[in-house]
């Protein structure tokens, strides 16, 4: 699906103004980002985790 200018005149007739639709679009390709950066990380490791464990503990 492609972002055209139906769906912004759509946003538009539900209130939204052009700050709102920037603030809107720049919120969905971050967390778009945000996946795909996961999914190219991958799952954390059981050494990972325990690593990530022992260096949150205090001296």
């Amino acid at each position: 699906m492609r972002f055209d200018a139906g769906h912004v005149a759509r946003l538009r007739d539900v209130g939204l103004d052009d700050l709102a639709i920037v603030d809107l679009v720049n919120s969905g390709a971050f967390v778009s980002w945000a996946n795909r950066l996961m999914l190219s990380l991958g799952e954390p490791t059981d050494a990972g985790r325990r690593r990530a464990r022992r260096r949150a503990q205090p001296d």
